[in-house]
């Protein structure tokens, strides 16, 4: 990667530059780019021309919140191929196209059920947000050569103990917690007047579920973080860095060693299956040949004997070269199906969650909406308000008696809450576990 490349950070308040060794915060607030791209756009080109920064292309670093990201549980014992085919078929239909990148968390690895698995996180970026740094390098005339997650030029030193980084800004709060060098969970959080409590929250909602592992240390930026004493209700051990954008500033030269999300990945072509259709079609193609067969061994009766075994020879030939072809075609069938069968029993594996999320929605009363949701993979928590308790209670009760895929739901609170139009409610938290895949997701409905 060239080192003349312009870097572009769209994480802090305003947006960082650095070209060259040199670095720069614009005038231009990441606020003001996102909502006025067009005029931002001017202003940024006037601010690099008048800094005399000539660089070859650009890299862009984007923070999570315009960032789509996903974590995918997959077998460790199949080929790289297989599993990109298998992560590009399960979620290019929620990133951009087919930009994405792939990481492999290997200390996620583990045996469960006698299968050998491991966790990949899988990025790419906004479509929304990719589009308006597209305007920029078209505007620069300058190529985007990368684009990384911020929070890997924010992340605390490498080392084998479990930490976590937390981004706390005016309108949100972005989480990431570490193994090593790999990003195991990541949270967006948008600003609810208590950023600290929604770190300890998340923090605890993640380890919930795993046993005997323990978080190092929490590394604390961003602007909120210019009072020491917030640090103070966290309740895990921490350090705050007072001043983020110095900080991201000293490690902006490192974007071009960190993930691009940014590639085009060209997936492969799933093969063509034979189905019962194209079966038909190759047995009625063996009909027709053996029709023909028939009826020219039919019209030679006025040939003389030797013209006739002739004839039979040449059509006795071709089909032994059809029997040939269609037991190789059997064949190919036979590998093809196997083949099939392999990525059905993965993605059996697990449920989608736009199913689990349609089977939620289905058993919540009318009266109630819900303002939160945060999940994992053995459980989930409802915040939100209600009409009255009694919608509160017939939720819990559906997901426990009427739920394919959600049991054990516990209603841990409820308050009144009146707005201000004086408009009474019941604001509540409830928690359900999730059940293990249980084979209704099949082929039909995928």
């Amino acid at each position: 990667m060239s080192k003349d490349n312009l870097i572009l950070d769209f994480s802090e308040e305003y947006i960082t530059m650095q070209c060259r060794g040199i670095e720069f915060s614009s005038d231009i607030s990441c606020e003001y780019f996102w909502n006025n791209t067009d005029d931002a756009v001017e202003h940024l080109k006037s601010e690099i021309s008048s800094k005399g920064f000539i660089s070859s292309d650009l890299i862009i670093s984007f923070p999570i919140t315009c960032i789509n990201y996903q974590i995918v549980t997959l077998p460790d014992n199949v080929s790289d191929k297989e599993k990109l085919v298998f992560l590009g078929l399960e979620l290019n239909h929620k990133l951009i196209g087919k930009r994405f990148g792939i990481r492999r968390l290997d200390v996620t690895s583990r045996v469960e059920a006698e299968q050998e698995l491991c966790d990949y996180i899988v990025l790419a970026p906004k479509a929304e947000a990719y589009a308006k740094v597209a305007l920029l390098a078209k505007a620069l005339e300058r190529n985007i050569a990368m684009i990384v997650p911020s929070f890997t030029l924010l992340g605390a030193e490498r080392h084998n103990e479990l930490r976590a980084t937390a981004w706390l800004g005016d309108d949100r709060t972005e989480i990431v917690i570490w193994g090593k060098d790999n990003p195991l969970a990541l949270a967006y959080i948008p600003n609810t007047g208590n950023q600290i409590g929604d770190i300890n929250r998340f923090i605890v909602e993640y380890f919930d579920h795993v046993d005997d592992l323990s978080l190092s240390m929490v590394y604390l930026f961003g602007p909120k973080m210019r009072d020491e004493s917030l640090g103070f209700a966290l309740s895990y051990p921490h350090a705050i860095f007072a001043d983020p954008v110095k900080y991201l500033s000293r490690n902006l030269h490192k974007a071009p060693d960190q993930l691009n999300i940014a590639n085009v990945t060209k997936l492969p072509k799933p093969p063509l299956a034979l189905t019962p259709r194209n079966l038909t079609y190759l047995g009625s193609a063996l009909a027709v040949a053996i029709l023909v067969f028939l009826t020219v061994f039919t019209q030679a009766g006025t040939l003389r004997e030797k013209g006739k075994i002739a004839v039979l020879e040449r059509k006795s030939s071709s089909y032994r070269k059809q029997i040939t072809t269609y037991k190789r075609l059997e064949q190919e069938q036979a590998e093809l199906n196997a083949e099939k069968d392999f990525y059905m029993g993965i993605t059996k594996r697990r449920t989608p969650w736009a199913t689990i999320l349609a089977d939620l929605s289905d058993l919540t009363p009318a009266e109630m909406w819900y303002e939160r949701v945060n999940a994992t993979k053995s459980k989930i928590l409802v915040l939100g308000k209600a009409r009255t308790t009694e919608d509160v209670s017939a939720l819990s009760i559906n997901l426990n008696n009427n739920s394919h895929y959600f049991h054990d739901a516990l209603i841990i609170g409820t308050r009144d809450y009146e707005d201000e139009s004086n408009a009474k409610y019941s604001e509540f938290q409830l928690q359900a576990k999730l059940k293990s895949p249980t084979g209704m997701f099949t082929e039909d409905n995928n």
